[in-house]
């Protein structure tokens, strides 16, 4: 009967340490998985020459017969992650450029997003309406959302960045990101690490903030 009792004891004691090990291998593996693969850096960023993009973090791309096409750029999706909706204005709308007339839905948060240039938009990508996650999937060009026909074309690219001021413009946008991150949360895991040590944001933190904190967020990179 002792041998029994003991054997079984120990059978006990061997299976909580295969539990608690597992349990330890998995946080570890989860923390490793965060700080090495999904922070947002700028090489990850994509800019190709000949957009403009906007302060409010939309881009503009010139088309033949003097339409626009507009879209959203990486620094935007990326922080958002999978983008379950997408609310645009129809075709025939007035718009105005810096109007939070774009929307969207990512997890249970809505966010607004500027039109980049004054005008009358022109088409839709209804390929974009229907499969919204696939922004971030493919090139920038295919993920426009909206064609303009520009009121204001010449007086507006202007507050645009271009070309090399892109990727130092993003540059500045990624130190932002991460002091307001910290800010909001006091959570440097939210960087993908510590700040002195060149954490990155992570990849969908903007889930991680409450309703107040992605108000915040439009009013600092967003509304200007």
């Amino acid at each position: 009967m002792t041998l029994v009792l003991a054997t079984t004891f120990l059978l006990l004691v061997i299976g909580i340490s295969y539990v608690i090990r597992k349990n330890r291998a998995s946080r570890v593996a989860e923390r490793s998985l965060m700080q090495e693969s999904i922070g947002l850096a700028i090489a990850d960023l994509r800019a190709p020459k000949g957009m403009y993009f906007h302060p409010g973090h939309t881009w503009v791309s010139l088309m033949n017969g003097g339409n626009v096409r507009v879209g959203v750029d990486d620094f935007i999706s990326k922080l958002t992650g999978p983008v379950t909706d997408i609310e645009i204005p129809e075709v025939g709308t007035e718009v105005a450029q810096g109007a939070p007339a774009l929307k969207m839905k990512f997890d249970s948060k809505l966010l607004h997003l500027p039109i980049p240039v004054s005008g009358t938009v022109q088409k839709v990508n209804q390929t974009m309406m229907d499969q919204p996650s696939r922004i971030g999937t493919k090139t920038l060009a295919k993920e426009w959302l909206i064609d303009i026909k520009p009121s204001r074309l010449s007086e507006e690219l202007h507050v645009m960045n271009i070309a090399e001021q892109v990727r130092q413009w993003i540059g500045k946008e990624i130190e932002r990101i991460k002091e307001f991150l910290v800010s909001q949360s006091g959570r440097p895991e939210l960087v993908g690490g510590s700040l002195p040590d060149g954490g990155e944001p992570v990849v969908g933190v903007l889930n991680m903030l409450d309703a107040e904190g992605l108000q915040q967020f439009e009013k600092s990179f967003i509304r200007v």
